[in-house]
Formats: structure tokens, sequence, C-alpha cells
């Protein structure tokens, strides 16, 4: 007698049971087909052999007449179907299907989404299950893509819909590797500028690193730039997938604007006071305006003055004023001179 084969139990403990009990059935079915059982009841003994004593217990307390198959029903689908109505009661429908509205896909992956509507969405009870696991993953994907792809063609079939969604994200994912090999490497090639500036701000020992844009963090990345932290993450800043809002350009573009409109305007200076000489206590005739300009007249024989000259002569001169009397007579015979220069400018 050939050994009966292993194969693992049911669990009846975890949540989600008329889902899991339907997946559970049908590996079963494909171990019949393996094995050439085509027997009933062979498949029901089989069946009640494999779940396990805790799933015998709760098949044990299922009325008879349950169990019991009409003319046209097999004894194993007989039994089946009440195990499942036992795991999923009428009365739960509605709440089934209430927390079946509430799913959301909560990351990337299209597959993902699928399985986690799918499992929930056969304890509802719905006559067309296709249609309304298609209409929940228009309402609760994340790709704009394919949300606006199911609303404008309505009568695409579910099947179609995940194709697409499958082909968008593969060609995100791409543009998104070609983009981060363009970005890094463009980095990569201008690092070498400030080479010189560089050395001279750290030691020679001290190893070179780059930051990854997207992330922050080191770059190159061990497994390559598909093995970004930020890879599969979408910025709740701009909306885009592959960065962090931390290191969203974006977002840092639009805090530097901010920041120049709060910055307090700058205040005019004077430029004239360029020409300003402080007043010292040794010059009375210093002026009292905010600008000041020196000026020498030279005097002599009681001619009368001649016209004014600002001149680099001119202002060393008045910066002597209060010397000696001995510099002060050298600085007359100058100012004879510079009489002299002026007389003749004014005949011309």
């Amino acid at each position: 007698m050939a050994a009966v084969p292993h194969y693992p139990e049911f669990d009846c403990e975890s949540t989600a049971k008329a889902a899991r009990w339907t997946k559970y059935i049908k590996r079963l079915k494909n171990y019949f087909v393996a094995r050439n059982i085509e027997d009933d009841k062979r498949q029901k003994a089989i069946l009640l052999t494999f779940v396990g004593e805790a799933t015998n217990d709760i098949i044990d307390e299922i009325p008879q007449e349950r169990v019991t198959p009409e003319k046209n029903k097999t004894h194993f689908d007989k039994l089946v179907s009440a195990v499942h109505n036992h795991f999923n009661p009428e009365n739960d429908t509605e709440y089934n299907r209430f927390v079946f509205r509430k799913i959301k896909q909560n990351r990337p992956g299209i597959e993902e989404f699928y399985r986690k509507l799918k499992e929930p969405a056969s304890m509802c009870r719905f006559s067309d299950m296709d249609s309304e696991v298609k209409s929940q993953l228009i309402t609760g994907c994340l790709s704009e893509k394919v949300r606006q792809k199911g609303l404008i063609y309505s009568d695409m079939s579910l099947h179609d819909l995940i194709n697409y969604a499958r082909t968008t994200e593969t060609i995100a994912s791409h543009l998104q590797t070609m983009r981060l090999e363009d970005n890094n490497t463009a980095t990569a090639t201008t690092a070498p500028i400030n080479k010189v500036a560089d050395e001279q701000r750290r030691p020679s020992n001290y190893p070179r690193q780059y930051r990854c844009r997207n992330c922050n963090g080191k770059y190159p990345h061990e497994r390559g730039p598909t093995s970004c932290p930020a890879f599969h993450t979408q910025c709740t800043y701009c909306g885009r997938w592959g960065h962090f809002t931390s290191a969203c350009f974006r977002r840092l573009n639009d805090g530097n604007r901010q920041r120049e409109k709060i910055r307090p305007p700058r205040t005019q200076t004077n430029r004239r006071s360029v020409n300003h000489i402080e007043n010292d206590q040794r010059n009375p005739h210093s002026s009292d305006s905010d600008t000041e300009y020196v000026f020498h007249t030279a005097g002599a024989q009681n001619l009368p003055p001649p016209i004014e000259m600002d001149t680099p002569a001119n202002r060393s001169s008045s910066l002597f004023w209060g010397l000696p009397n001995q510099i002060k007579g050298q600085l007359d015979e100058q100012s004879e001179t510079l009489y002299k220069i002026n007389s003749t400018v004014q005949k011309l």
C-alpha cells in the first residue's frame, strides 16, 4: 500500500479564512489531476485527511443536510461549499463589501494591489467579480495614467487594464534608471572641476564621497541605481516618483524664492561720503555738510582771489593746516607758485 504523501494542513485560525480556503481547494484540485484521482469519494477522503484536525472539528459541527449532495453535485463539491459558507456567512457580505471598498494602493506595484483586491472580493458574493475589482482598482490605484485609462475606456476588461498598468510601471522604472545614470554620470564628470580647491580644503588621504541627488545617501549604491531607497518612493511635495521630499529640487527652489521675498530691502548708502573728511579739532575751518571738498585759495599782495582749483596739491596743502610755521612757510611758497599758474589760466 502506497504511503499518503505530505500535504500542508489548512490554517483555520488566521483571518480571511474564506479566501484562503478557496486557494487551498484550488491547489488540492491540481494535486488530484497530478495523481489522476477522479473518484468523488476518494477526493472527499483525501480532503478530510489533508485539512487537519482543527478543520475536521469544524466540519463535524456542520449539519449533515448541508454536506449531503444533491443529485447533480458531488460529495467533494458539496463539502467544499459548506465549509466556505461556514467561513463566510451571508450576513457578513455587506461588511465584507464595506471593507473591500476601503482598500487603497499604498505603494507602487499593480500586481500586489491586484492580489490585495482579489482575495477580499471573493468574500463579497459579487455577481461580476472582475467588474467590481476593476472599479476598485481604478478608484484606489496610485497611477494617474491607469486611472485615466480606465475612465476613458470604460469597456476595457480587467485583464487589459492590468496589462496596461504593468507596461506603464515597467516604462517608468526604465526611465527612472536611465535618468539616475545620466544625472550621476554628469555629477561624477563635473566633480573634478573643483579638484584643486577641494584638495586644499581637506587632507589628500580623506576619501572622496558623492551624495545621491534622490535620497541624499552615499553614491554609487551597492546594488546599482535601482537599489536607491527613493527609487520606489513618491515625493509628497511635487508628486513625482524616485526621490525623497527632503531631496526635492522643486521644494528647495520654492524655498529660495520665498526667502528672497521676505529678505529686507538693502539700504541705499550715501556714495558721496567717499569724499568725506572727518572733522579734526586742529582744523577750525572744516565744514558741517555731509560731503566736504577741500579747496585752497592762493593769495598774495592783496590781489583779488584767483579761481579755486580742486587739485591733489591743494588737498595736500589743506590737510596740513595747523602745522608749525616753518612748514607753513614752505607751503606759502608753493601757494605763490600756484597763484601764478592760476593767473595764467585766467588770462587764457
